[in-house]
């Protein structure tokens, strides 16, 4: 009587340790996934501040255009005309 039951219970255990190997099997790889988005991210925001660069760089030498700091900007306010 105690056979089939220390073999049920084994059976259990066996069980419990494959779908812990598969529970974290799909945890790496979610998380190499997430390294690999985050490395993604990484490499297109370098390549947009080094577009961006050259696109003022471009705009100051062609239009004479560039970015005053806060202290240089005066902000005008609208008056509305009185009818």
């Amino acid at each position: 009587m105690w056979v089939p039951a220390l073999a049920v219970m084994l059976g259990g255990i066996i069980w419990i340790n494959a779908a812990t190997l598969r529970l974290s099997t799909r945890s790496s790889l979610t998380i190499q996934r997430a390294n690999e988005a985050q490395s993604e991210i990484i490499n297109l925001n370098a390549a947009l501040q080094q577009e961006d660069a050259q696109v003022r760089i471009a705009a100051t030498r062609m239009l004479g255009m560039k970015q005053e700091t806060s202290a240089q900007v005066t902000i005008l306010r609208a008056v509305l005309p009185t009818r």
